[in-house]
């Protein structure tokens, strides 16, 4: 699900530029940019493109997810851990490398990912609910050849005198013309 969440939101969007403290080295920025992008942590938020497609991604990774595990509880629970580990450590990196900026908007910020939580967790539920009920669906079916094919096989029957095996059960036996009783026979 990460893998397809990373590769949709950089490829569409790429990276988005805050305006971090001056103080922060360059490879703390870039980490926290880079946890910014999957929630569009930007102020303000502005509806467009981009946004769109951060939802889109995000949408796309529950869908992929719900299909694998073909269970509400499971990917529902699949998608708010994964929600909830990028913004931990984005909060993370963002209090303890750029505390001005996370201080004047953390609320804003919080806001948004909650949001966009809420989104994906009730998406993913009621996507796998109805996953689920398809892949029920045609277990039945398979469930249903089965017995027909076992239904079929009881049908079977030999001859008791020269063990001839028929698919139904005949009157007499076609290899040695003798007749064959029947279970309703007395």
């Amino acid at each position: 699900m990460i893998i397809i969440i990373s590769l949709l939101i950089f490829s569409l969007n790429g990276r988005i530029i805050l305006p971090l403290d001056l103080i922060i080295l360059d490879e703390r920025k870039l980490i926290i940019e880079i946890l910014a992008s999957y929630f569009l942590a930007e102020i303000p938020i502005q509806f467009n493109q981009t946004l769109i497609n951060i939802y889109f991604a995000w949408t796309l990774g529950a869908l992929f997810s719900s299909l694998i595990l073909a269970n509400p509880k499971k990917s529902l629970t699949n998608t708010i851990i994964l929600g909830i580990f990028i913004s931990y450590f984005l909060l993370i990196f963002g209090f303890r490398h750029s505390p001005n900026y996370f201080n004047s908007f953390f609320p804003q910020i919080f806001i948004q990912i909650i949001f966009l939580l809420i989104y994906i967790s009730l998406f993913s539920f009621i996507s796998a609910f109805f996953i689920e009920k398809i892949y029920q669906k045609f277990q039945k079916s398979e469930n249903h050849k089965i017995r027909i094919e076992v239904l079929a096989s009881s049908n079977k029957i030999k001859c008791p005198h020269c063990g001839t095996e028929y698919e139904s059960v005949p009157l007499y036996c076609y290899n040695c013309l003798k007749k064959i009783k029947s279970n309703n026979e007395i």
